[in-house]
């Protein structure tokens, strides 16, 4: 009786994982939200022009969930559209290379924010967040002369809370031209193996008081976090 109660668990807990452990999602074209990307599968990104657009809308990415890239490819979000990937210390969102064995540049970026002669403003809130082996090259015409595994383009209120960022084949974070951005954060988090850390595309831009950003040189690269190139 004890053995076939046992078997019957065993079933029970096979069918209860298959059932939420789902197939990969593939996000091979733009798309608005509202959205959400769950943990209980992975979801990669690959579109033949090495890029997918939230156009608009909030995309929500929940805690534990992978994110992969195919090669080259990035995640734009576009300048009236919302990013939150929020983890926790047990459940961090992880952004990374859908390749087997992957390495610095792999794949292209998370962009938040686009060009926007409205002045609309793309929002980006990143916590307990792992970004690694991207920064590689894109072919999008927007994003091409853009680098960095997480990237603040034009029009955006970015925030990045106890994230890590490693092997970037350029920058972890680049902070595109002034003076659009509204607002940009970043604090608690650890960088390490990139070409560099955190590096504007000007060479004194005003980041405002609001921002903990800790200057590091005259080059234009920013330190205000644990940064081991």
């Amino acid at each position: 009786m004890l053995r076939k109660t046992f078997l019957l668990l065993i079933v029970l807990f096979t069918v209860n994982a298959i059932a939420f452990a789902q197939p990969d999602s593939l996000v091979s074209n733009d798309f608005s939200g509202p959205a959400t990307w769950g943990n209980n599968r992975t979801w990669i990104i690959n579109n033949a022009n090495d890029v997918v657009h939230l156009t608009s809308g909030t995309l929500t990415i929940q805690a534990g969930t992978t994110v992969k890239f195919a090669e080259d490819n990035s995640l734009i979000v576009d300048s009236i559209a919302t990013l939150t990937a929020i983890g926790n210390s047990e459940n961090w969102i992880t952004f990374t290379s859908n390749e087997e064995t992957p390495s610095a540049g792999a794949w292209g970026m998370v962009r938040i924010g686009n060009t926007a002669a409205n002045d609309d403003t793309a929002t980006g809130t990143f916590s307990h967040c792992l970004f690694e082996y991207g920064g590689g090259a894109t072919t999008d015409p927007v994003a091409q002369d853009d680098w960095g595994m997480l990237h603040a383009g034009g029009y955006a209120d970015i925030s990045v809370d106890t994230c890590v960022f490693h092997s970037s084949a350029t920058a972890a974070i680049e902070i595109g031209h002034q003076p659009h951005h509204n607002t940009f954060d970043v604090r608690d988090c650890e960088i390490y193996n990139c070409q560099s850390g955190i590096l504007s595309a000007d060479q004194a831009p005003d980041l405002g008081d609001e921002n903990n950003l800790e200057k590091l040189g005259t080059d234009g690269s920013f330190c205000p976090c644990n940064i081991l190139y």
